[in-house]
């Protein structure tokens, strides 16, 4: 039996690029709306980034987590698509924690969205691993800028309350 050829690996890493920069998108859209509105205003501890630091961080770890899910999928063709499956919705719930936090200032559900998140990188980056270990490390430091924004989360609704008005 003739085995199913398999893409082009460009085409491969620009299709999962647009993915998960599409899923960044969503965060990125909330976040810059909450960064221009309520979080200028918002009690901040004193570890919190500049403003401007958010958005273009956020954009080159997204491409790390794309690079990520690339070089997954070029390993294990058939026993990736866990691997994948979790890191793709480990970004989404990047993007649905960021759209609560920054876009709707509702530091609650980004709280909860951030544990999901967090539960989610500790079973990827192992199987990342397994698969990668480059991929692994490329997915690390959106893994730790994603902890670290769970953290700033947990310390606006320390400082705020629930929700900031906006």
């Amino acid at each position: 039996m003739k085995e199913a050829s398999r893409p082009n690996p460009v085409i491969a890493l620009l299709s999962i690029l647009m993915v998960v920069y599409a899923l960044g998108f969503v965060g990125s859209h909330a976040m810059n709306q909450g960064l221009a509105g309520w979080y200028q205003t918002a009690k901040k501890p004193i570890w919190a980034p500049p403003t401007w630091l958010f958005v273009p961080l956020s954009t080159v770890l997204y491409g790390f987590a794309g690079f990520s899910a690339w070089l997954i999928w070029r390993e294990q063709p058939r026993t990736r698509w866990r691997t994948l499956s979790l890191l793709l919705t480990m970004i989404g719930l990047a993007a649905v924690g960021t759209a609560c936090t920054f876009q709707q200032a509702n530091f609650t559900g980004g709280c909860i969205f951030g544990c999901f998140e967090a539960i989610f990188m500790f079973f990827t980056l192992p199987l990342a691993s397994r698969w990668s270990k480059g991929a692994a490390v490329a997915l690390l430091p959106f893994a730790l800028w994603r902890i670290y924004l769970v953290g700033l989360t947990v310390s606006l609704l320390m400082l705020n309350g629930a929700k900031v008005k906006s």
